[in-house]
């Protein structure tokens, strides 16, 4: 084989690589960039729902406070909440983990519970679902 035929040959050989680099790894590329000629234009996100801010759901245990009928909830990532309720049994579910649905109470004046941390978010529970009878 003569030199300029094996030139030929390695040019041929190198724009077939190319071309097969080039329909395999750009459309790749594009496809990773979010950028295909089929795609319907972009959708945009979609808003998370609008809830009453004083809304609160928290599931954690449910424990009895020193005083009676005060009760708190811990979550796994170790909130705290003070939970109340006149409609809802929350001593049948001591130590168990919970989900309370309700709305949070408006801070009180500390003349009305010296004890209480302030800080703590109290919710009025609404609703409780059980979902286990143990804490852990």
């Amino acid at each position: 084989m003569s030199t300029r035929s094996k030139n030929a040959v390695s040019t041929t050989l190198r724009v077939a690589i190319f071309i097969a680099i080039g329909t395999t790894f750009l459309p790749m590329s594009a496809i990773a960039r979010g950028k295909v000629a089929n795609d319907p234009a972009p959708q945009k996100e979609l808003e998370p729902p609008h809830h009453d801010p004083q809304e609160a759901v928290a599931t954690g245990c449910l424990y009895r406070r020193d005083k009676p009928g005060d009760f708190a909830l811990t979550t796994r990532d170790a909130k705290l909440y003070y939970v109340e309720s006149s409609t809802v049994d929350l001593a049948a579910h001591v130590r168990h983990t919970v989900t309370i649905t309700g709305t949070f109470v408006p801070d009180k004046d500390t003349k009305d519970d010296p004890d209480k941390n302030h800080e703590v978010p109290t919710i009025s529970a609404t609703k409780l679902e059980m979902i286990r009878k143990t804490c852990h």
